[in-house]
């Protein structure tokens, strides 16, 4: 396993493609001595439904699924998280408790930051709150636009968006395509656009079939971004 003790904030790139990209030298000083590094195997749980808000996790490798049961014990996919993206923000501003489980879905290092140490930077730095604002309004987008993808799409539109929106995603592409089997398994594919495992892999052939995409045991590479997006529209917009 990797050292994480070699794993500093002043000279990660991922820490400067996030929310922490603005603070100054001393602020930055300051959350690398006040971090905890972890790291995360597979099927583990970082953060389960309901529990208390002790802090934020920087993703700084790895992936992370965030899920909701149903009233059946049905899982919805809500977001699936990459390197430099954040978990727990929304609750620790709001001071909620968590809404979601979130899960790692590979091996995955996280940045742990205490809610006293995101609540003095907000203080000290007007820049690092209006960062914290901005970041939220993206979080309420995102959810926005998904929610749309599944109550208003056919599967079909639903897959072509959901191909998109995973690869264009950080991290979670490869050059052989959308990893269908080392990090989302084709059965969270459907959680996450809401429709049953049987019809995703039918309409992942449908598109295959139409050259769309071409798709294997463990790949799915997109072949027609082009019409792929045009499927994924609605009314002239991709969303």
């Amino acid at each position: 396993m990797r050292d994480l003790s070699n794993i500093r904030c002043v000279q990660c790139d991922v820490s400067n493609r996030g929310i922490f990209h603005t603070l100054e030298d001393d602020l930055i000083e300051k959350i690398d001595r006040e971090k905890t590094v972890g790291f995360h195997r597979p099927g583990q749980i970082l953060f389960s439904e309901g529990m208390p808000c002790w802090g934020v996790c920087c993703i700084h490798s790895g992936a992370v699924k965030v899920y909701k049961l149903g009233e059946r014990g049905e899982v919805q996919i809500i977001r699936v998280l990459g390197p430099s993206e954040l978990v727990g923000l929304r609750p620790l501003v709001s001071n909620e408790p968590f809404a979601a489980t979130v899960e790692a879905l590979e091996n995955t290092i996280t940045c742990f930051f205490k809610r006293e140490t995101i609540q003095d930077l907000i203080r000290r730095s007007e820049t690092f709150a209006n960062e914290i604002m901005a970041h939220l309004a993206q979080e309420l987008r995102l959810s926005e636009e998904m929610l749309m993808a599944v109550t208003q799409r056919s599967v079909k539109r639903r897959a072509a968006y959901l191909l998109l929106w995973l690869y264009a995603r950080d991290g979670l592409a490869t050059r052989e395509g959308i990893s269908a089997g080392a990090l989302l398994k084709k059965k969270e594919m459907a959680q996450i656009i809401g429709t049953s495992p049987e019809t995703f892999s039918r309409t992942l052939k449908a598109l295959a079939e139409a050259g769309l995409i071409d798709l294997t045991h463990r790949h799915i590479r997109l072949l027609d971004e082009g019409s792929l997006r045009a499927m994924a529209t609605i009314g002239g917009t991709y969303i």
